[in-house]
């Protein structure tokens, strides 16, 4: 999987710490993230590793791998 730097940066590693919103429903073994969700980058190898803001009640994170990043836009640096 070929993941391109963000918009205006040079690396991939730029990703790592970017504010991000989901443009696709995501799904894992256990959770479906729906489009729209706002995730921080933690990693860029491969594809993005994205994951949630703690639920305020709880305090669970979810967690995505493998994003292509034409399936995220920033939303914030």
């Amino acid at each position: 999987m070929k993941t391109d730097p963000p918009p205006g940066k040079k690396y991939v590693s730029d990703w790592v710490g970017l504010r991000v919103r989901t443009l696709r429903e995501m799904h894992t073994m256990a959770i479906t993230i729906p489009a729209g969700t706002a995730m921080t980058v933690s990693s860029t190898c491969p594809g993005l590793n994205l994951q949630t803001d703690a639920c305020p009640t709880c305090g669970v994170r979810m967690f995505v791998a493998r994003v292509h990043s034409s399936d995220v836009e920033v939303i914030k640096e």
